[in-house]
């Protein structure tokens, strides 16, 4: 099954803690950039979309855009490990979130090989553990399976 594009542009706004309509927008600063191309190769990758409903999707930007996107990801992925784990990773949270709510035994070992891959990702590599609020949100995904409720402040203990 195809995850519908807004899923894919959710999770990647969520895990940069990015504004709706930040990947649609025409901010250019770094963080954006980077999550807007992300999420841009991972809707090339994951569906069946051209260049040019891709574009549609991220403030109509043209085909040359989406083509420099995904072609600049493909390329940080072959050279940099921490990107292809952060690829990796929210292909593995699109996917798990695609699934039926209620997991059966092999569905409970995939979420807890995604805690695992959430845990490490946050700690180590491109997408380190900056606040506590990185880690609410990348593990909010549980949280609904497990039908609890996480508190989305940042506190800061220190």
């Amino acid at each position: 099954m195809t995850p519908p594009i807004p899923l894919i542009k959710r999770v990647v706004s969520d895990a940069y803690l990015l504004r709706d309509g930040d990947l649609e927008g025409r901010r250019r600063n770094s963080v954006v950039t980077r999550a807007r191309h992300i999420a841009m190769w991972l809707v090339f990758t994951l569906t069946e979309a051209n260049h040019a409903q891709i574009g549609r999707q991220f403030g109509r930007r043209d085909e040359a855009t989406v083509r420099f996107a995904v072609s600049k990801i493909t390329a940080q992925r072959a050279d940099d490990e921490g990107m292809a784990e952060e690829t990796a990773h929210f292909a593995s949270i699109i996917r798990y979130q695609m699934k039926p709510s209620q997991p059966d035994a092999a569905g409970v070992l995939d979420l807890a090989h995604d805690i695992a891959i959430r845990l490490i990702s946050l700690s180590t590599g491109s997408m380190a553990l900056q606040s506590p609020l990185r880690l609410m949100v990348a593990l909010l995904p549980v949280a609904e399976i497990l039908g609890t409720q996480l508190p989305l402040t940042e506190e800061d203990p220190s």
